[in-house]
C-alpha cells in the first residue's frame, strides 16, 4: 500500500497473500489450503474405490506391474513442453483413453502429460494387465499421480508461508528494540522476499560486500529505505531487466550507488 507521501509500505497480511498467489517456480497460483484438503480427500476416496474394483481382476503379478509403473511415473521428470506441445500431447492421450472406454478421459489426460507419460507408455502398462482392469487401473494411476502432485503443492505452500512469516517478522523487527545493530544484507533479503511478487519478471544481481560491518540503526526504517529504492526501480524497468544490488558504503552514506537497473535494451542504464 502507499501512505500519504507516496511511499510504498508493504502490508504483512497482503504480502503473505501475494506470496501464496505468486508461487516460486512456474508462477502458478498455489491452491487454497481448504480446497487442497478437500481435493486430497477426494483423491484418497478415488484410490480406495479403484483398489476395491481392481482386487477382483488383478493377480499378484498384475499388482506388481501396476505398482512398478506407478513408482516409475512418480520418479520420472516430465520434459519441458510449450503450451502447444502440451496441448497436443494431452489431446493424443485423451483420445487414446477415450477409445478404450476410460471415463473422464479428458480430465485424466493432463495428469499423465504432467507426469511425462504418453499413450505409448500407457499402452505398455495395459499390455501387462487383464483387459477388464484397464479403465480402473488407469484411473487408479491418475488418482495416485494427482495425489502426489497435491501433496507437493501443500509442502510448497507451507514452506512459502513459513518463509513469508519469517520475512515479515525480520522486515518489521517485530518484538525487537527499534534501535539496534543490524546487518544491512539481512534487511535487504527480507525486503526482497516481501517484494517478491513484484520482482518475478526481474533478474536480481546481488553484489554484496560481506565485509560491511553491522551498523546501529532503526532496522524497520532502514528496510523502508530499501523498499522504496527497490520498488521505484522495479516500477521503472521492463520485463527481463536486471536489478543490481550493491549496498557498499559510498562517499556519503550506504545509499550511494546502492542499486542500478539495467533494462534489456541498447545501452540503457539508470541509477536509482
Amino acid at each position: 500500500m502507499n501512505n500519504g507521501n507516496n511511499i510504498f509500505v508493504p502490508d504483512g497480511k497482503n504480502a503473505i497473500h501475494a506470496g501464496i498467489e505468486h508461487a516460486p517456480g512456474g508462477g502458478q497460483a498455489l491452491l487454497d489450503p481448504t480446497d487442497t484438503l478437500f481435493l486430497l480427500l477426494d483423491h484418497q476416496d478415488k484410490l480406495q474405490t479403484f483398489l476395491c474394483r481392481l482386487s477382483k481382476d488383478l493377480e499378484p503379478k498384475h499388482w506388481q506391474a501396476l505398482v512398478n509403473a506407478s513408482e516409475e511415473a512418480s520418479a520420472s521428470k516430465a520434459p519441458e513442453l510449450d503450451h502447444l506441445a502440451r496441448s497436443d500431447r494431452a489431446e493424443s492421450v485423451a483420445n487414446w483413453l477415450d477409445e478404450r472406454g476410460v471415463a473422464s478421459a479428458w480430465d485424466l489426460a493432463p495428469t499423465f502429460v504432467n507426469a511425462g507419460l504418453d499413450s505409448a507408455w500407457l499402452a505398455e502398462l495395459t499390455d501387462k494387465l487383464p483387459p477388464a482392469s484397464h479403465a480402473d487401473a488407469l484411473g487408479w494411476l491418475e488418482a495416485r499421480l494427482n495425489l502426489k502432485s497435491l501433496v507437493g503443492q501443500v509442502e510448497q505452500s507451507t514452506g512459502r508461508i513459513a518463509e513469508l512469516v519469517k520475512a515479515v517478522k525480520s522486515y518489521s523487527y517485530m518484538d525487537q528494540s527499534p534501535m539496534q545493530e543490524v546487518d544491512i544484507h539481512e534487511g535487504i533479503e527480507s525486503t526482497l522476499t516481501m517484494l517478491g511478487h513484484k520482482l518475478k519478471n526481474v533478474t536480481l544481481v546481488r553484489a554484496f560486500d560481506r565485509s560491511v560491518p553491522r551498523i546501529m540503526a532503526y532496522g524497520s526504517e532502514l528496510n523502508q529505505v530499501w523498499t522504496n529504492l527497490i520498488d521505484n526501480a522495479s516500477s521503472a524497468t521492463v520485463i527481463g531487466a536486471k536489478l543490481n544490488l550493491n549496498p557498499a558504503p559510498g562517499k556519503h552514506d550506504l545509499r550511494s550507488g546502492f542499486l542500478s537497473t539495467v533494462n534489456n535494451c541498447p545501452a540503457h542504464q539508470q541509477e536509482a
